[in-house]
């Protein structure tokens, strides 16, 4: 077969080529690829003729035989096509090395970077490109105060965060004396003037329950706190605001006691910080880093990390795997296993204290914070557990895998408006501005260079992407340059993004250990009061997706939401997926037995996950026929709040 003359250079005899272009070739499995040591970006690009032209059946990599150090790139076509087919697409390679801001790929010169020279009789191989350190920019204080970059407070706020709301709040500890002071006011909380200001600054007018429960016990407590309450709720400020306002005090109590002329240096906390805020992902790091002034996040250098420590710091927001590096061994353990390791460092101060926060708490969760968490800790629950907000409407449509696609574009071309740039280049700018969730990292690429080609301003963000590339991306999703954000989990928690008004959840969550990733993800809108839309794709030839359906049907229903036929028909056990099957089963006795054992036709996920504190309020859900015995353990003596000396070596 001939090349187009522009690859002809880059063939080799035949029986020795390295390009193969075929027609008419039937390859098993052919939308499965490999790929290998090759550029993350340039693979999906590639891949990415499958989407754009339906006559192509297969574009990918394919492992050569071993001998052969090479990575061939194979196209299959029908009889409709020639080989002029890659020659066509060089004005959309360019528009979208363009848009996509890929700085690493010439794809003018596409093949070359898949082994060939320009004489195409050697192999060109690319030069391993060091890993850039990077550092975020720290903002200045006009920015961190600057309404733009935070959610405004939305027309429902005082609807689901007033007063009126208190009966929502339980307080469960197993000491007997319900702690029930709340606040209603600010300036109720004992805070210093200067947080006072930051606080209006902020336009923070009237505290949310959670902030009204936890504010106090933080304050006027010794006891470890277990928080729970919806996503958007305030949780952040309800714990940073109280340590801020603690740690200024303690350094205000030291500065007293400083005679003039002795010790001048910085009063800053040199030996160690006085909190340390544990996160599971970097973003959320340098989000709270924003809300503190003191962090570090896991692609920043280690020696600048390190020096930053060294210079003394009184709050330490950190990662799991870069606290790794400072206090513990280098095991790759789960977020709450490095809770566990922080605990038990020799090095943390006895009368230490642990706050823990989520808007959901699974029953292992439940179970593990027996261990980590001192007894007569205080458990705070604000409405039922691990619910869904109100203000979010959620809807389900039943999609087959390979229909996905097709759908997200129909759906965000929807209402888009056209815009031209001064160039003459046209782009589309959806209704909403839309969050997609998917489960793999390389389909989030994928997705959104598809998106491209279809004219939208999209970026990924995924954990294959560096800390530069993934904040970048943030910010300037934040800032609407891009209008679409396609991404992995690593967005699902605790981010606050202003304006996002959609969430599409191209793939639903599949771990089966953590089922409340759902109601993270949809919690990246409808935050502070405000509505918020999301679409969630469900697939019936996913036995993820099928298995779970009884536990969607519980959150619409704790929500009071419309609940589609099909999904009421997968949770009643009437249709079901066989895995490895590629056909549906009606129903039969052995399969609900099955499916009621493990969710059942009454399985009240919300309720079965809210253990009250005290090894009697688990159940045998959760513990098993073993019944775990708590130990009788005395409880120490109270330090009194005003014991300066206490409060002047750690709080």
């Amino acid at each position: 077969m001939n090349a187009p003359p522009r690859y002809e250079s880059f063939l080799l005899d035949e029986g020795e080529k390295k390009i193969e272009i075929e027609k008419d070739t039937k390859v098993p499995n052919a939308a499965v690829f490999t790929l290998n040591k090759e550029d993350h970006t340039l693979g999906n690009m590639i891949k990415h003729q499958l989407l754009k032209d339906p006559r192509v059946l297969f574009a990918g990599y394919r492992n050569p035989h071993p001998l052969v150090h090479k990575v061939l790139l194979r196209v299959q076509t029908d009889s409709t096509t020639t080989p002029d087919f890659l020659d066509d697409q060089t004005k959309d390679y360019e528009r979208v090395k363009r848009d996509y801001g890929n700085h690493f790929i010439n794809l003018n010169e596409l093949f070359w970077f898949l082994g060939f020279n320009h004489d195409g009789t050697e192999e060109l191989r690319l030069p391993r490109m060091r890993r850039q350190k990077f550092v975020p920019q720290k903002k200045s204080e006009l920015d961190l105060f600057d309404m733009k970059e935070h959610i405004q407070q939305g027309e429902h706020f005082d609807e689901l965060f007033g007063a009126e709301h208190d009966d929502e709040i339980t307080v469960s500890t197993d000491r007997g004396d319900l702690f029930n002071y709340r606040i209603t006011k600010f300036d109720q909380c004992g805070f210093s003037k200067e947080i006072e200001k930051n606080i209006k600054l902020r336009k923070y007018e009237l505290p949310t329950p959670i902030q009204r429960a936890v504010i106090p016990l933080v304050v006027r407590t010794r006891q470890d706190i277990m928080g729970h309450a919806q996503t958007g709720s305030g949780k952040t400020a309800a714990f940073v605001l109280p340590i801020i306002n603690e740690i200024q005090r303690i350094v205000d109590l030291k500065k007293n006691k400083l005679s003039l002329g002795k010790n001048t240096n910085s009063l800053a906390n040199k030996d160690s910080p006085y909190c340390i805020i544990l996160s599971p992902t970097r973003e959320l790091v340098q989000q709270l880093y924003e809300e503190t002034r003191s962090f570090v996040a896991s692609d920043i250098p280690m020696r600048y990390t390190l020096d930053l420590k060294d210079q003394g710091c009184d709050i330490f927001v950190v990662t799991c795997g870069r606290l790794r590096h400072h206090v513990m061994d280098g095991h790759d353990r789960q977020f709450y296993a490095s809770v566990a390791e922080v605990k038990s460092h020799p090095n943390l101060y006895p009368d230490n204290r642990m706050l823990l926060f989520s808007a959901t708490f699974s029953n292992d969760v439940q179970m593990l914070a027996q261990n980590y968490l001192k007894t007569g800790y205080y458990f705070i629950r604000i409405g039922k557990m691990n619910k869904a907000v109100d203000l979010i409407r959620q809807d389900f449509i039943e999609v087959k895998k390979y229909d996905k696609l097709e759908l997200l574009v129909e759906m965000l071309k929807k209402n888009s408006i056209k815009k031209i740039l001064p160039n003459g280049d046209e782009y589309l700018v959806p209704e909403l501005k839309t969050i997609v969730f998917v489960e793999e990292k390389r389909d989030s690429d994928r997705i959104a260079i598809a998106l491209v080609y279809h004219k939208f301003k999209v970026m990924s963000i995924n954990g294959d992407r560096s800390q530069k590339q993934r904040s970048e991306a943030l910010e300037k999703f934040k800032r609407g340059i891009f209008h679409i954000l396609v991404a992995t989990n690593v967005l699902a928690r605790g981010i606050n993004i202003p304006g996002v008004e959609h969430v599409i959840n191209y793939d639903l969550p599949e771990n089966e250990n953590d089922f409340e990733v759902y109601i993270h993800r949809i919690g990246r809108t409808g935050r502070a009061g405000n509505s918020g839309l999301t679409t969630s794709f469900f697939d019936p030839t996913n036995f993820s997706n099928t298995s779970r359906a009884n536990y969607y049907v519980q959150v619409l229903t704790d929500t009071k939401q419309q609940i589609p036929d099909f999904l009421l028909t997968w949770a009643n056990g009437e249709n079901f997926y066989l895995r490895g099957e590629n056909e549906f089963k009606s129903s039969n006795n052995e399969w609900n037995k099955e499916l009621n054992n493990n969710f059942g036709n009454d399985f009240d996920y919300g309720e079965t996950t809210f253990l009250p504190y005290g090894s009697d309020a688990f159940s045998e859900h959760v513990l098993g026929k073993e019944s775990k015995k708590t130990e009788n353990i005395k409880e120490k003596d109270q330090k009194e709040l005003d014991d300066d000396d206490s409060l002047s070596d750690t709080w």
